[in-house]
């Protein structure tokens, strides 16, 4: 994978491709979760790669990667970026790269960018592939109730020697990613604040879902709403997988992502 840089959205960002300088091919464009990068999807990748040879119909694919702003290698957001900030990064990525009918993966965060964009640039996104992905509210009453409780436990945790208890119940209450990168915690809040719900239905692609039976972040019982609703969606569990199945399970992974990209 050959690292780039772009200009997109007023945002210095960099991507990975697997053809540099090569005819384009499909595209086929992963999006990461909150807190990874591009990275994240390098076995994958390779794995795809090294599969080539053995069966042709997976050489006309040319795969990218991008470090979302504010990971990776890319720069931060100037300013508090909003769900459809990020999905105009990764539109004017296929305006300046001229890819066209791409093939869109996202795993958690990088699903809800992937939703959001496939739902409402239909002419953009030909196949659209969700990996334990985040974007329905679930369980947001424990969180709700959770996040009173600190409101009104903060002016106990003002001394100094208290903040490692604020920490702990921000953990406790899932804001975790929230307390892990400072510098996005606006642009957090921002992002988890939107429910995609009512855009599954407008996604008119083919949809390949694919989630862990262990994944205790975005809960099975998401994917199974998202496949409900997305008119064209097929849900695909994988087994001892957690949030990260394309990780945990990863040659199964592959050949589900194969099994649907080549047909």
């Amino acid at each position: 994978m050959i690292a780039r840089q772009l200009s997109l959205a007023g945002q210095l960002v960099t991507y990975y491709s697997s053809r540099p300088g090569e005819p384009a091919g499909i595209p086929v464009i992963f999006l990461h979760g909150w807190r990874l990068q591009a990275a994240v999807w390098f076995p994958l990748i390779q794995s795809l790669l090294a599969v080539s040879p053995s069966n042709p119909a997976t050489n006309r694919f040319a795969y990218y990667a991008l470090d979302l702003p504010g990971f990776g290698k890319s720069a931060p957001p100037a300013r508090t970026f909003t769900l459809q900030d990020y999905c105009d990064v990764v539109r004017e990525f296929c305006e300046k790269l001229d890819l066209r009918g791409v093939y869109l993966v996202g795993h958690s965060f990088g699903g809800r960018v992937a939703i959001k964009l496939a739902a409402t640039h239909s002419d953009l996104v030909h196949k659209l592939v969700l990996a334990d992905s985040a974007g329905i509210r679930i369980g947001q009453t424990r969180r709700n109730i959770l996040g009173l409780i600190a409101k009104i436990l903060k002016p106990l945790f003002r001394p100094h020697s208290m903040q490692h208890v604020r920490h702990a119940l921000y953990w406790l209450i899932g804001a975790g990613d929230y307390l892990a990168t400072p510098e996005l915690q606006q642009t957090f809040v921002r992002v988890i604040e939107e429910d995609l719900t009512n855009y599954l239905p407008d996604i008119s692609c083919p949809t390949l879902i694919l989630w862990g039976d262990r994944d205790t972040e975005t809960p099975l019982s998401a994917g199974q709403q998202m496949a409900a609703m997305i008119p064209q969606a097929t849900l695909s569990v994988l087994p001892c997988a957690g949030h990260a199945s394309f990780l945990d399970q990863p040659e199964k992974f592959r050949d589900l992502l194969l099994e649907f990209i080549t047909a």
